[in-house]
């Protein structure tokens, strides 16, 4: 009875912690990475050193820079391969292909899952990937 008792009172408690977030994956925290794939387009650089880039900190920070402007935020690594990034803060500067940015920081704040598949971070909305990056180098 007593054990019965037990489980009905602690079975709230259970359920509520179980969507919690989770402890930074060690797949995750303290890497950098650069877009390669961006909404199944490969994405080719407009300048030298161009290409977005971002950096996933043990302290669910997230930080890099689009093709010209810098970003920052936060994420969180929810159950399973759930990902939640944003929202992201950026600078303001006007650039050439400023189209490209907005779609990488769209495509960014729009991830809800991820993976790591042959070495390549894909980021996932709705089920499709939207982001393809590969290992910065030195990280």
């Amino acid at each position: 009875m007593k054990k019965l008792l037990f489980c009905l009172l602690a079975s709230p408690f259970i359920l509520a912690n179980s969507c919690t977030e989770m402890p930074v994956s060690q797949s995750l925290a303290d890497t950098s990475w650069q877009l390669e794939y961006l909404f199944g387009d490969a994405v080719v650089p407009e300048l030298e050193n161009s290409l977005p880039q971002l950096r996933f900190s043990a302290d669910n920070k997230i930080s890099g820079r689009g093709t010209c402007n810098s970003f920052s935020g936060t994420y969180k690594l929810l159950e399973g391969d759930s990902l939640d990034i944003g929202p992201l803060a950026r600078t303001k500067k006007y650039c050439p292909h400023m189209d490209k940015e907005d779609q990488f920081i769209f495509a960014l704040e729009s991830t809800d899952m991820y993976r790591v598949e042959s070495g390549k971070l894909e980021l996932l909305g709705e089920g499709e990937i939207i982001l393809v990056l590969r290992p910065q180098s030195g990280s």
